[in-house]
């Protein structure tokens, strides 16, 4: 695995995850412009996630079997188009059917991106590598967006998106490696081991609770008063907490093994749930967003690597990021259910709760004797 081969799926991931950092300030442009519900604000936040949810879902039955690169252009020409449509688009109806469409593009290069990662060596410093490069493109677009004001904000917040998938174009067409298929010769290759299945579980759990808050960060932000600058400067300090939080990995690698930053990363999310549960202050609320950012990212590499270690075909770590979309998913709806006019409380302990819950599933799921003979 080359070099070139690597930064061609990281740049392909990168145009599918893109989204997710643009999330809570596209749900506010979206809710203000079209004067979403609570309930519709989590329907438009679940629509891309929903479509990426299922294009990577699939992708456990077709990763081995169909040309990485034809499936790799046409994720980003979904991406493309439907961020285009996006722009133009007023029907809130029409743009949910648009989003799942674009959703299903970025699951497919999501998916891809993650396979070759699997391939390559180092499982653990390349995907910390590779959600680096995704948290710098998400900090400077989150900044970018306040300061292009004087522009559409929906040309800015799609654009962006659009932006990212024709950078990846070339890159995929000149370097993303070819597929490599796995004889399945052995029962073990068939399913995955139960150790894959609780430590996938668990990821799902943890990203209800952490993809609601997210999504709800901007309208959150602007119930305690903050003004748009101010909660973009947030969102922008949260993604460098995250930047840091996959640092760890990448320089201290599995050195000390998994248990210590799997509970300091457990710490940190439920003090996410916990601070934004006290109407918090304008530091506190930054606060709340970083310490919840870098633990969720310093928790993804240790969970990829003990999921590729359980597994031989590569199709526990694909899994990963369906678990992680089906979870930003179901998790804006899902807290949306619990939003109770301009009262927040209630979300954030309902996250609170789902984070411990989570993270007592996966500590069980990775350190857990019995499966890991599984």
């Amino acid at each position: 695995m080359t070099k070139a081969n690597l930064w061609s799926c990281y740049f392909l991931g990168n145009a599918g995850l893109l989204l997710i950092y643009l999330l809570p300030q596209m749900v506010g442009m979206v809710s203000e412009s079209l004067s979403l519900s609570a309930v519709q604000q989590g329907q438009f936040a679940s629509s891309d996630l929903v479509g990426s949810a299922i294009a990577s879902i699939s992708s456990f039955f077709w990763i081995r079997k169909f040309d990485w690169k034809k499936v790799a252009l046409i994720g980003l020409t979904l991406i493309i188009t439907g961020n285009l449509l996006s722009i133009f688009q007023n029907d809130f109806t029409s743009l949910l059917i648009i989003r799942f469409m674009t959703g299903l593009g970025e699951g497919l290069a999501i998916a891809l991106a993650l396979v070759v990662i699997n391939d390559s060596k180092e499982t653990e410093r390349n995907f910390a590598m590779y959600l680096i490069l995704t948290l710098v493109t998400g900090a400077v677009s989150v900044e970018l967006i306040p300061l292009l004001s004087y522009l559409n904000s929906a040309m800015v917040i799609f654009g962006l998106q659009i932006l990212a998938a024709l950078i990846a174009v070339p890159l995929v067409i000149f370097f993303l490696p070819f597929n490599k298929i796995i004889e399945k010769d052995t029962a073990e290759l068939k399913r995955l081991s139960n150790k894959s299945i609780f430590g996938l579980t668990g990821i799902l759990i943890m990203f209800v609770g952490y993809g609601g808050l997210w999504a709800f960060s901007e309208r959150i932000g602007k119930d305690e008063g903050f003004s748009e600058a101010y909660i973009a400067d947030a969102l922008f300090i949260s993604l460098l907490a995250a930047i840091i939080g996959l640092l760890i990995p990448i320089l201290v690698e599995n050195r000390y093994g998994r248990k210590i930053p799997i509970y300091i990363s457990s710490v940190g999310l439920i003090a996410f749930g916990i601070i934004i549960l006290s109407h918090p202050s304008p530091i506190m609320f930054v606060a709340a967003l970083a310490i919840g950012s870098f633990g969720i990212n310093m928790i993804l590499p240790y969970a990829t690597g003990i999921l590729a270690e359980s597994d031989q075909t590569g199709k526990a770590l694909v899994m990963v990021m369906p678990m992680y979309s089906i979870g930003f998913a179901l998790g804006p709806f899902t807290l949306s259910l619990f939003y109770h006019y301009g009262d927040y409380r209630l979300v954030a302990i309902v996250s609170a709760l789902i984070f411990t819950v989570a993270c007592m599933s996966f500590i069980y799921a990775s350190f857990n004797k019995k499966l890991r003979k599984s």
